[in-house]
């Protein structure tokens, strides 16, 4: 199996975050246990993370046949996918709505957006506790499917 994870930014920059700590934890996990995984970004360059983790630019998506799934990691991620025909699984932290949380009001707008993206193209959708949940079925219905994982990964 062969599996793009997309990171919407820069994953070159040192892990001094928790989002890349994530993702390299993630697609190194999975590598580790034999599978095929690359991470996809926007940006132009390709190399290795961590030495033995794929860093790819975005455009690979647009080859036929060469992921068997995409992983979406955050909401910006789902705007990266393009013309990929395959499944997308989408992981989002926090599920937004026109009030909740408070602490997304700056990006509200454009996190709502990234939002019925994924209602209309995911496959899945990975939250992390029911709260998100509820509040997604509020908005989007049961599309997509929803697995929650407490902490996401």
């Amino acid at each position: 199996m062969k599996i793009a994870i997309v990171f919407h930014k820069d994953p070159f920059k040192p892990a001094n975050g928790m989002d890349l700590v994530r993702l390299r934890a993630i697609s190194g996990g999975l590598i580790r246990q034999g599978l095929n995984v690359d991470i996809v970004s926007p940006m132009n360059k390709e190399g290795t993370l961590n030495g033995f983790i794929p860093v790819r630019p975005v455009s690979v998506l647009n080859q036929k046949g060469r992921y068997d799934v995409v992983k979406t990691s955050y909401h910006y991620s789902i705007k990266l996918v393009g013309a990929y025909d395959g499944p997308v699984l989408s992981r989002i932290v926090r599920v937004v709505d026109h009030i909740l949380p408070e602490r997304d009001e700056p990006f509200r707008g454009e996190l709502l957006e990234c939002q019925k993206l994924i209602r209309e193209r995911a496959t899945a959708l990975v939250l992390n506790n029911t709260e998100n949940e509820t509040r997604w079925r509020a908005l989007y219905g049961q599309k997509p499917p929803v697995v929650l994982i407490p902490n996401g990964c």
